[in-house]
This record gives structure tokens, C-alpha cells and sequence, in this order.
């Protein structure tokens, strides 16, 4: 049996392979220097990040072996984002937040969380500054917002 944490998950695997084939399904409907189809898959790949990420900072509890699994992944993906010659920095932060040896990984994950939420408030303030805030998404009827 393989070392567990020594190879990506194959949902991760499955993701990167996705990503990295964008560019040639692109290629066949399109010219690929296209600047559509570069923002097209900037906007893929920035979602992809910041969706896993949300997901790593909401694990509420980790073992050792789970962070050396979470810390390969999070690798990979890091890899795979990089093949595109873009620079994800909050994957980047949570990679050397769990690839860190001098802590525990409970620590590590606060650590992420912290790091992650300050992000999120700056790109925030950023954002708010550059553009008009987007209209409220419509409440479902009869359901609790979020946070209630």
C-alpha cells in the first residue's frame, strides 16, 4: 500500500487534470491567444482556489496523517496553478501554513483560517473600492439567511 499523504487525492487529481486540459478544449472552439479565453480560465482557476480553500479553513478538526494529505493536495494544486504561470497567494499561504513541521496541525489550521479571513477582508476592501457593491442575491423564501 502507497504512503498515505504521499500522492494527491484523486478528486484533487481529477481537478488538476481538468484545469491543465481547459487551454487545448479551449484551443479547439477558439483561438487560444484569445484574451476571452485567458480571462475565461483566470476566472476558473481563482475560482477553483478560492473554493478549496474555503473548504480547508471550514476542516474543523485534523489529524497528522490529514495534514500531510492536505499539505501534498494543496501542492498539487499549487502546481497545477502555476503551469498556467499564475500566482495564487492564499493557496500558497495555506501550502506553508500545513507543510509547516514546528507546529501542530490544530494550530496550523487556526493559522490558516486567521490568514484566510484577513485576505478576505482586504480583497474586500479592495474590491469595494474599485466597484459599486453588487446588488443583495434574493433570500429563498422561508429560509434562514446564513449566520441567523
Amino acid at each position: 500500500s502507497m504512503l498515505v499523504g504521499s500522492t494527491p487525492l484523486d478528486l484533487i487529481r481529477q481537478t488538476g487534470d481538468y484545469l491543465l486540459s481547459l487551454p487545448e478544449a479551449l484551443g479547439q472552439v477558439s483561438d487560444i491567444n484569445d484574451e476571452d479565453d485567458h480571462n475565461w480560465i483566470m476566472d476558473v482557476l481563482n475560482r477553483v482556489a478560492q473554493y478549496y480553500t474555503e473548504q480547508v479553513v471550514a476542516i474543523p478538526y485534523i489529524s497528522d496523517t490529514g495534514m500531510k494529505q492536505l499539505s501534498t493536495d494543496i501542492e498539487y494544486l499549487v502546481n497545477v496553478m502555476g503551469a498556467f504561470d499564475v500566482d495564487m497567494p492564499k493557496l500558497n499561504a495555506l501550502f506553508i501554513l500545513t507543510n509547516s513541521q514546528d507546529e501542530d496541525p490544530i494550530s496550523c489550521l487556526e493559522e490558516a483560517k486567521e490568514v484566510y479571513q484577513g485576505a478576505a477582508k482586504l480583497h474586500e476592501q479592495l474590491s469595494s473600492k474599485r466597484q459599486p457593491p453588487p446588488p443583495p442575491p434574493p433570500q429563498p423564501v422561508g429560509r434562514q439567511p446564513p449566520g441567523k
